[in-house]
Order: structure tokens, then C-alpha cells, then sequence
């Protein structure tokens, strides 16, 4: 069973993903450009080389001032295959 999911993220000057929050935990690693994260209403500029934990069932929006790549790793398959995975949009964020 896998228990670890990697992605690359990457975003377009001024784009702003929607909040989200979901079961289980992840990390990002800010590889190039700049921009800011929101986690649960609290703003937090990013750059190159910025390492972000994010718990579970923490609210998460990301701002892009710049080409933005995110690497991500999250423990999101193990929590699919025991049917314990839950995400959802969350309104009014950032």
C-alpha cells in the first residue's frame, strides 16, 4: 500500500487557489518564486527554500506574487485506502 503521495505544484503570478482543509498532514517546499500562504487566517510570506507543515483539518490558501512551485508530500494515501479521507473548500479565505 502506498503511504506517501508527492506533487509539484505550480502557480501563476496573482493566482490565489481556493482554501482548503483536509484529513491527514502535508509539507511544502517553496522551490522558486514568491508569494504568501494562509493557514487557518494567519499570512505568511514565502520564498525559495521555506518548508511549510500543514496539520490536519487546517484551512490552507496559497497566493502566488511570482511563478510559484511548491513540491508537496502528504500522507494522503493511507487515509484513502482505510476510507478516512476528507477535503473540503473552505468559504470566505483567504
Amino acid at each position: 500500500m502506498p503511504t506517501m503521495r508527492c506533487e509539484m505544484r505550480c502557480y501563476r503570478p496573482g493566482h490565489t487557489a481556493p482554501a482548503r482543509r483536509r484529513t491527514g498532514s502535508f509539507l511544502a517546499a517553496v522551490f522558486r518564486g514568491a508569494g504568501a500562504v494562509v493557514l487557518d487566517r494567519a499570512w505568511y510570506d514565502i520564498a525559495p527554500g521555506d518548508l511549510i507543515a500543514v496539520p490536519s483539518w487546517t484551512s490552507v490558501a496559497v497566493i502566488a506574487d511570482a511563478p510559484l512551485d511548491l513540491f508537496t508530500v502528504s500522507d494522503a494515501p493511507v487515509l484513502e485506502a482505510l476510507a478516512l479521507y476528507r477535503e473540503e473548500t473552505v468559504p470566505d479565505l483567504p
